[in-house]
């Protein structure tokens, strides 16, 4: 059953969709009368659905699905173009909490003010079609672009932080996911060129730990996926 995300109280037994949803259902994703959709709010909650003119008529109880104990934060520098749309789309299917484009010093991509809120839009609907599509229960979220400092800044109190660099390999990070048996753990991965040395120095003050995804150096889209489905179901 297709999976539907709206920002919606799913105890009400009628939704009335917003006339952009309505269209999307309708238009894009061609539902019609009678058919079933298994609508999400994002934060647990799920209950099935059918269309009814232009109501949705709940068939179902509620269902909370549980909150995974682990959260992963990640933060990545910004890529290039279909690369960074892509990465997105792959960090929500596997198991990113919540996701943070950073603006690091050897980016390539450089986003002015009304560039960057745009393209801000368009992450957010990537998201929403990660979500729906992998069925997922937790919406994550996707920030504007940060500073690593501020991104370090707003992590929750006791989240433990690695990065993945092909410079040190001082651990596996299935190790170091085993050894950090904390609710919050941060990835940092570089963009193509990787991290300077003043963010290497501001993350090892910040007391986090350089990690190994193993002997081959990953581009940067693939690291991020692999470092976050292995944070994720590292027992």
């Amino acid at each position: 059953m297709k999976q539907l995300w709206l920002d919606a109280d799913l105890t009400a037994s009628r939704l009335r969709p917003d006339p952009a949803q309505w269209r999307r259902l309708r238009k894009v994703l061609r539902f019609k009368d009678g058919q079933r959709v298994m609508v999400a709010d994002g934060n647990g909650a799920r209950r099935t659905y059918e269309l009814s003119g232009d109501t949705l008529l709940a068939n179902a109880p509620l269902h909370h699905a549980p909150q995974h104990a682990r959260r992963i934060h990640v933060g990545v520098g910004v890529l290039k173009g279909e690369r960074q749309s892509w990465l997105l789309q792959k960090l929500v299917e596997v198991g990113a909490t919540d996701i943070a484009p950073l603006g690091l010093t050897h980016c390539v991509v450089k986003l002015a003010a009304d560039r960057a809120e745009k393209r801000k839009l368009r992450w957010d609907a990537i998201a929403i079609e990660a979500f729906e599509q992998c069925g997922r229960s937790q919406l994550p979220t996707i920030s504007g672009v940060q500073r690593l400092a501020s991104w370090l800044g707003s992590l929750p109190e006791g989240t433990r932080v690695a990065w993945c660099d092909e410079r040190d390999r001082a651990v596996a990070l299935t190790k170091w996911v085993a050894d950090n048996q904390t609710n919050d753990l941060a990835l940092v991965i570089g963009p193509e060129g990787g991290l300077s040395d003043e963010e290497r120095t501001l993350l090892q003050r910040a007391g986090a730990a350089p990690v190994h995804l193993g002997d081959a150096v990953l581009r940067a889209e693939t690291a991020a996926i692999v470092a976050t489905w292995t944070a994720a179901h590292t027992a």
